[in-house]
């Protein structure tokens, strides 16, 4: 009887083994992480860009943001800029679909012109625009089976995609810019949780580094409007 029960314990365990070792297509992780987007009302955002000199290991300016951001554009967040490691600006945000107001240094709170132009300084990459950038790049840079989930990895100098960098994201890039990028999903492959982006302008002898994450959907929680 013991050896059936452990035979029987054997046999499921394989079995788990070869269900968690398939890998979905990579036609497949697009569909599922377009699809997801749809059902996202709501996500944590951090943002950190660090630009060098190439060749240096210290980077000359630093920007350091982090939001809350929903899909009706209320959102919050804040964002510290440095320079050689000191900080030169300090600011926060808060914004319905209507209204948005930004404050420097904890001082008072103004109004932006739109509740946009409020978030845009903190939801720096909204994860729509990552959304849309996967779609440009999905016939160069397909999805891979990683170890937690799946990822798309590229280094190069590809000129279709420097462009989608460039108009999708915002990112400037030119002749001689070098690109590595990598993103990264959940173990399922239905969110996007990370994105590594390194733009090396060989020309001008500078790198520009950013790592994004994308976190707790749907979980996040309203402030009220200032006063």
């Amino acid at each position: 009887m013991m050896k059936w029960i452990k035979s029987t314990m054997v046999i499921a365990f394989l079995f788990i083994l070869t269900a968690c070792g398939k890998s979905l297509s990579t036609e497949a992780v697009q569909e599922q992480v377009v699809t997801s987007a749809d059902s996202i009302l709501n996500y944590h955002i951090t943002v950190k860009q660090s630009d060098y000199k190439e060749g240096t290991k210290t980077p000359s300016a630093q920007t350091i943001a982090s939001a809350s951001a929903w899909k009706d554009g209320t959102g919050y967040g804040s964002k510290i800029d440095k320079t050689s490691g000191k900080v030169t600006n300090q600011l926060e945000v808060i914004a319905d679909a209507n209204i948005g107001f930004i404050r420097y240094y904890h001082d008072k709170w103004e109004k932006t012109i739109t509740a946009t132009s409020s978030l845009q300084n903190t939801v720096v990459f909204p994860y729509t625009k990552l959304i849309q950038f996967t779609k440009e790049i999905h016939q160069l840079v397909p999805w891979t089976k990683g170890w937690q989930g799946y990822e798309k990895s590229y280094s190069g100098d590809d000129e279709a995609l420097r462009k989608a960098v460039t108009s999708v994201l915002g990112i400037a890039t030119n002749d001689t810019s070098k690109v590595e990028l990598k993103i990264k999903t959940d173990a399922t492959g239905d969110l996007i949780t990370n994105v590594e982006i390194k733009v090396v302008d060989e020309g001008e002898q500078t790198r520009k580094e950013y790592a994004i994450a994308y976190l707790q959907f749907n979980e996040q929680q309203k402030k009220a409007l200032p006063k």
